[in-house]
């Protein structure tokens, strides 16, 4: 029996079978994410204050917040009643409001921004610092340990900052070299004092120290490190540290200039506290709704 374009067509078709229809948790778990997707959308089945309550959609991410707190406290509460629920979308609206009301306190506290060039001067203060900190805690370990054993990231920050030191201790000692060089002052005599003395420490060997990768290994302690190089990185160290202190001298200026600007904004706020006082009263406010519906939720 010949068949029919049409009917052999058919026949070739293979039928897809239907997918199985999802469970109860299933389905509520993509009504979620279906919700977390979508901007600005809370189902009436699931909140019918929240609808009203959420923050409208725009630049700000106001609903993506309420949105998310929201469902934190929906996990954390499993609400079974209308009220519960009610409780729940109010209360996640108060916690939205709370981080505009802090936001709003520290606007007024908050200095004017730094121009670029105070803003990276105090950027190198603070790395200086934070390298500073690292080093002599490196030194303090070595001290009671006789080894070194420094978490990787910290290992590698401050292999980073010796290599960087090194190249530039290279540097002055090829300019050194130079015979139209002119000789140095007193000041700056006394100035490369630990430079000299590292160079005394460690001699021409303090080159091998201006690998990153190596250093990192030693102050972690995952490789046996020779005495004779523990004590050569000691000296290099504790050089880095003699000229972190040193630069942190010679930028007072700039990080008093950085606390008067944030001391300025205080002691105005100081002859007129009224604002403060008034956002302060506000957030009060705020958390004591807060507290009073957590334990609405967590008596029922």
């Amino acid at each position: 029996m010949t068949m029919s374009p049409w009917q052999y067509r058919r026949s070739r078709v293979r039928r897809r079978k239907q997918p199985a229809l999802p469970t109860a948790p299933r389905r509520a778990a993509l009504q979620q994410q279906r919700e977390m997707r979508t901007p600005g959308l809370i189902p009436p089945t699931n909140g019918l204050l929240a609808r009203f309550l959420a923050p409208p959609h725009d630049y700000r991410g106001l609903d993506v917040q309420y949105r998310n707190i929201r469902h934190r406290l929906l996990d954390e509460f499993q609400p079974q009643t209308f009220s519960a629920r009610a409780t729940i979308d109010s209360l996640a609206a108060d916690y939205v409001q709370l981080v505009r009301a802090r936001r709003m306190a520290d606007m007024l506290s908050r200095p004017q921004p730094l121009s670029n060039c105070e803003d990276e001067q105090w950027q190198f203060i603070h790395e200086a610092k934070k390298n500073l900190r690292l080093i002599d805690r490196a030194l303090a370990v070595h001290a009671a340990k006789g080894a070194w054993t420094m978490p990787k990231r910290d290992a590698k920050n401050i292999a980073n900052r010796l290599t960087k030191l090194l190249r530039d201790v290279e540097e002055d000692i090829a300019a050194g070299q130079d015979a139209d060089v002119v000789p140095l002052e007193d000041f700056e005599i006394e100035e490369r004092k630990p430079q000299t003395a590292m160079l005394a420490a460690v001699g021409l060997d303090y080159l091998q120290y201006a690998d990153s990768a190596s250093v990192t290994v030693m102050l972690t302690g995952t490789k046996r490190v020779p005495r004779r190089q523990r004590q050569q990185l000691r000296a290099i160290l504790e050089f880095a540290a003699s000229e972190l202190r040193g630069w942190l001298r010679h930028s007072r200026n700039v990080e008093k200039q950085a606390i008067q600007h944030a001391d300025s904004v205080l002691a105005a706020l100081a002859l007129a506290p009224k604002a403060l006082m008034l956002a302060q009263d506000y957030i009060d406010r705020i958390e004591r709704g807060i507290e009073r519906k957590l334990k609405v939720l967590r008596a029922g």
